[in-house]
C-alpha cells in the first residue's frame, strides 16, 4: 500500500526542508560530494515531516530564504516531489495558518502510509535523505 497523496501538487514542485545549520543535522556525503541533511534533520513525526510548498510560497511572493529566516541559523534543503513519490511516500498541502500568512499556509507534509512498521518508514526516509539538496544558505559547520 503506499501513502495518501495530493494529485494537485506537481512531480516538478520542490519541497523545502528548513534545517538547522549544524554539525548534528548536516554532514558532507563524499559519495555524492554535497552536503547533505542528516537522519535527525530528516525525521517524521507522526504527522509526516514538515515540508513548504515551492508553488505556494511562490504564488504569495515568498521563497526559502523567508522559510529560513523563521528561525536563526536555519538553512534549506529542498527536492522535487516526484522523489518521495518514488518511495511511495505522499505528499500533501497541510496549511498551519491562512492564506494571509504565505509560510504558515505554505505548509505541507510528507507522509509514510499508517500501516507501515516504524522501521519501514526509516528506510524510506533514509533513502530519500540523500536525495534532499541545499538550496538556500552556507554551510558554516
Amino acid at each position: 500500500m503506499t501513502a495518501d497523496d495530493d494529485p494537485s501538487i506537481g512531480a516538478d514542485d520542490l519541497l523545502h526542508r528548513r534545517v538547522l545549520n549544524r554539525e548534528d543535522m548536516v554532514a558532507f556525503d563524499d559519495n555524492l560530494q554535497r552536503w547533505t541533511p542528516l537522519n535527525a534533520a530528516i525525521r517524521f513525526d507522526p504527522d509526516g515531516m514538515s515540508v513548504y510548498l515551492e508553488s505556494v510560497l511562490a504564488a504569495r511572493g515568498r521563497g526559502p530564504a523567508a522559510i529560513a529566516a523563521q528561525r536563526s541559523g536555519s538553512i534549506v534543503f529542498s527536492v522535487k516531489a516526484s522523489e518521495p513519490r518514488s518511495l511511495d511516500l505522499g505528499v500533501l498541502h497541510a496549511p498551519v495558518g491562512p492564506p494571509t500568512d504565505p509560510i504558515a499556509f505554505a505548509h505541507g507534509v510528507i507522509v509514510g502510509d499508517p500501516s507501515w512498521p516504524d522501521a519501514e518508514l526509516r528506510r524510506r526516509r533514509n533513502r530519500l535523505r540523500s536525495r534532499f539538496v541545499l538550496i538556500w544558505g552556507s554551510i558554516t559547520v
